[in-house]
């Protein structure tokens, strides 16, 4: 767990971003041998915690606090990972930061610097900055996907690096209303990480999971998807993983009915007792419980929020890392 950790901090903080590429490169090919699965759904094992974690938005300071915390006994949350004591499960949205200052910045940077020719002519600083953490908080959890079978990260609609609207993806403007921070990225990581690792990442990306299970009877039995299921899907249909499936479980908005159609269909007459996890967008406190939707938001802009679900307990608890 020391070496492990030593590369984690590293992957946290530095900005060298040929560093970060080759990082890149040498995980993602390693990944890819090692956990070739693509499959829509992951089944969380009930008998281990589960940490469940809000959106990343590029959070790599953060990220690297939240494991060296201690969620289960005396051990780091990154320790008890890498025993096979503690889950992880992501909720996406890896790449671009909630700092609007920092997104208007960049979007100076881009004017000058590719949209007259769609190459770099000069130098982005804050752009190199955002990208790293963006692509530093990658790093780390592919790093520890590659050290422990129970690190899971599903698909958010950022999870989207060549801004495609193929696959279930859509454009990416939030902060940046031209071109958006989807055509940016897509222009600067061409650029900059070079064509291969851009489609590796992008196939990495379109394998991601979009929906989990935890069966934990006699606890909190749970689902989880980035964002709030956009119909009443059925397992199979979540296993077929369509394009519109995986819209609808990463791009809807929290204001659906159709969580608790969801429950139902997953665990049958014992859905009523059961929650439904996304992390699409939320408010100040962090953790918004929707009773009428069996649904618990995990959302604070610029913030981890980690719900940490225990065998057997039917109530969660919530910690909260804030950016650097």
């Amino acid at each position: 767990a020391e070496e492990l950790d030593a590369e984690l901090a590293s992957l946290a903080t530095t900005e060298d971003l040929e560093r970060l590429r080759k990082s890149l490169e040498r995980l993602l090919d390693r990944l890819t041998t090692s956990r070739p699965e693509g499959g829509a759904c992951v089944e969380l094992d009930p008998s281990l915690p589960v940490l469940v974690v809000s959106d990343g938005h590029a959070l790599r300071g953060a990220f690297r606090r939240l494991l060296l915390d201690r969620q289960v006994g005396q051990a780091t949350n990154l320790e008890n990972i890498v025993r096979g004591n503690l889950q992880l499960l992501l909720l996406g949205d890896l790449l671009h930061s909630e700092n609007r200052e920092r997104w208007q910045a960049v979007e100076q940077e881009f004017g000058a610097a590719f949209a007259s020719s769609g190459r770099e002519t000069g130098p982005t600083p804050d752009m190199d900055r955002e990208m790293a953490n963006g692509f530093g908080l990658a790093a780390m959890v592919i790093t520890l996907q590659n050290a422990a079978r129970g690190v899971h990260c599903l698909k958010g609609n950022h999870d989207n690096v060549l801004n495609s609207e193929k696959r279930g993806n859509g454009q990416i403007k939030k902060h940046v209303n031209w071109p958006g921070e989807g055509e940016i990225t897509r222009a600067w990581t061409l650029v900059r990480m070079g064509s291969a690792l851009a489609g590796k990442y992008a196939a990495w990306e379109n394998r991601l999971p979009i929906f989990s299970i935890c069966d934990n009877e006699g606890g909190l039995r749970f689902v989880a998807s980035h964002s709030e299921p956009a119909g009443p899907y059925t397992r199979e249909e979540i296993d077929r993983r369509a394009d519109e499936v995986v819209f609808g479980l990463t791009w809807t908005r929290n204001e659906g009915r159709h969580a608790p159609d969801v429950l139902r269909n997953i665990f049958g007459r014992d859905w009523m007792s059961a929650r439904y996890f996304v992390s699409r967008t939320g408010g100040e406190e962090g953790i918004d419980q929707v009773p009428d939707r069996n649904l618990i938001v995990v959302n604070k802009p610029r913030h981890l929020v980690a719900a940490l679900v225990r065998p057997g307990f039917e109530e969660f608890e919530v910690h909260i890392v804030a950016e650097d």
